[in-house]
């Protein structure tokens, strides 16, 4: 008889263990719920600003000079990146602001060397400066993209070693 006592002493203490957990969980998931959409909206606009990179990276590539334009879209990113720093837990703000200050690490290298000439007559090749900026920058997107990816496939460990990369 005693091991009848014994059992449901024991199922009544994980009943009491799962009921205390599913609490914290309930408490915790509208934070989750708002840490998604927040992380979603930031990873589209990583995606465009990758795409905008892509082309400027491109266009240095080929020996052409950033124009004002692609400059002043970094710049509007870069200000995006520090708005939303604050607002996620993940990525931290800390590696958020490192990614925007890969983003002013590149309109600064563009700055130092932007002249107020048309950029058809500009005939030297783009600074190696500015091409490692952009390179940079584009690894660090990708690393953020990536981190954000794994976040949502749940894999914590992998995750948090993807925004190491970014202030490490």
């Amino acid at each position: 008889m005693w091991i009848y006592t014994l059992i449901t002493t024991v199922l009544g203490v994980l009943g009491f263990l799962l009921g205390l957990w599913n609490l914290w969980r309930s408490h915790r998931q509208p934070i989750r719920d708002l840490q998604f959409e927040r992380r979603k909206n930031f990873a589209q606009i990583l995606e465009v600003f990758k795409d905008q990179v892509a082309r400027v990276d491109a266009k240095a590539r080929r020996g052409g000079f950033p124009d004002s334009q692609s400059t002043n879209d970094l710049k509007v990113a870069n200000r995006k990146f520090r708005d939303i720093s604050n607002k996620l837990v993940v990525p931290t703000q800390k590696q958020t602001l490192a990614l925007a200050g890969r983003i002013a690490a590149v309109t600064d290298a563009i700055d130092r060397r932007t002249t107020d000439v048309d950029d058809s007559v500009f005939t030297d090749p783009v600074p190696a400066e500015i091409l490692t900026a952009l390179e940079d920058l584009r690894r660090d997107i990708d690393y953020t993209l990536e981190g954000l990816w794994k976040i949502e496939q749940g894999k914590t460990l992998r995750y948090k070693a993807q925004f190491t990369r970014l202030t490490g």
